[in-house]
């Protein structure tokens, strides 16, 4: 599916928010507010929740759903990410590194490619289910929880298929 995106829009905004959206696992609709800076220093400075660090290719996500909950995403974007960011952010230069409302977009950019029932939910859970395989032990239920940031019990009711068996502590 990614590749028809890819194939219709390049390797413009559209494909870039839907690859992260699909290839950095666990994240939710978090991408619309992420301030461009140029160190982390300069992000604590300015007290920033959410920041890409084009250098280092460091995201960094403190500010979503659960993060009452559960730490930060601390991501180190590949080398093919970062030069599509690159790429774009030179091309037009901002602050942020994408608009809000990122979720909506990445569904109608695979709708538009030819995949009407891909969206950030479908990403995740597909994701869970992936990454679940074969091996529903309890111990892989809660790194695959932690990963996702909710709980072990979400983690088994967004599994596609037969869920695993799953006790709480």
């Amino acid at each position: 599916a990614l590749d028809d995106v890819r194939k219709k829009f390049g390797d413009g905004p559209k494909f870039i928010e839907a690859m992260l959206q699909v290839q950095l696992a666990g994240i939710r609709d978090d991408l619309g507010d992420i301030s461009v800076v140029e160190s982390e220093r300069k992000a604590k400075q300015q007290k920033l929740e959410n920041y890409y660090v084009p250098r280092t290719k460091r995201l960094v996500i403190k500010s979503f759903k659960t993060d009452k909950e559960h730490p930060p995403y601390e991501l180190t974007l590949t080398s093919e990410q970062a030069k599509l960011i690159d790429a774009s952010l030179a091309k037009n230069p901002r602050k942020k590194l994408f608009k809000k409302g990122v979720g909506k977009r990445v569904s109608r950019t695979f709708k538009s490619a030819g995949h009407p029932n891909i969206g950030v939910n479908v990403i995740r859970h597909s994701w869970i289910t992936n990454l679940l395989g074969n091996n529903p032990s309890e111990a892989n239920i809660r790194r695959i929880a932690e990963r996702f940031k909710h709980s072990p019990t979400m983690t088994t009711r967004y599994f596609r298929g037969r869920p695993p068996n799953m006790t709480e502590d």
